[in-house]
């Protein structure tokens, strides 16, 4: 049985993967305990048009039980 690797440690590797979207998405395929972290990464920024954020306020607004 190999030893547990500290979520610190996991946290600091995947900070300096930040931007690497493909090794991101290569890593949130590993392991299930990595997909949340990975995730966080690869949408800590999301670029959307500004009619692509009218329409997503449009359906958040008019369906408030997806929020």
């Amino acid at each position: 049985m190999s030893p547990e690797i500290p979520l610190e440690l996991h946290e600091e590797v995947f900070a300096l993967l930040d931007g690497d979207h493909n090794a991101l998405k290569s890593c949130a395929l590993v392991c299930k305990a990595w997909v949340h972290i990975a995730r966080r990464h690869l949408f800590r920024r999301v670029c959307a048009s500004d009619k692509e954020v009218r329409c997503f306020r449009e359906v958040t607004d008019n369906n408030p039980d997806l929020c």
